[in-house]
């Protein structure tokens, strides 16, 4: 088991820096390289996660970032990126973890935005 997570850790470094340089779909492929073995490697699926919303499969990228914020609730860049894709497919899901991210991301203008979008919706006359 030892030596599969050193591999999943290689595997990971290897596919940060290629998302650091914008290789998107190659840093994925290497994520879930990383998470096939060694699925409590939380680091690659929230990096997993962020390659599925740049892909635009919501429903993988909430996936990938539901176990991550499971295991790691203190992940609050997971939890800012469930409330927005949560947002996007309109499930109530999206306000609560928007709400819990603005402790931790209070100058974060567009997650405001995205909040009060949510609120406008639900009640337009306020």
């Amino acid at each position: 088991a030892t030596g599969a997570k050193a591999k999943a850790e290689a595997w990971y470094q290897v596919a940060r820096a290629h998302h650091a340089r914008g290789q998107i779909t190659q840093a994925g492929k290497l994520y879930e390289q990383a998470t096939r073995l060694d699925d409590k490697h939380y680091h690659a699926l929230f990096g997993l996660g962020q390659t599925f919303v740049h892909a635009g499969r919501v429903k993988d990228a909430i996936r990938c970032m539901e176990q991550v914020y499971k295991h790691m609730p203190e992940n609050h860049h997971a939890m800012r990126i469930l409330g927005s894709l949560y947002k996007s497919i309109g499930s109530s899901k999206g306000p609560k973890y928007l709400r819990k991210a603005t402790k931790f991301f209070k100058h974060d203008v567009i997650l405001w935005i995205e909040l009060g979008e949510i609120h406008e919706r639900s009640d337009p006359k306020k």
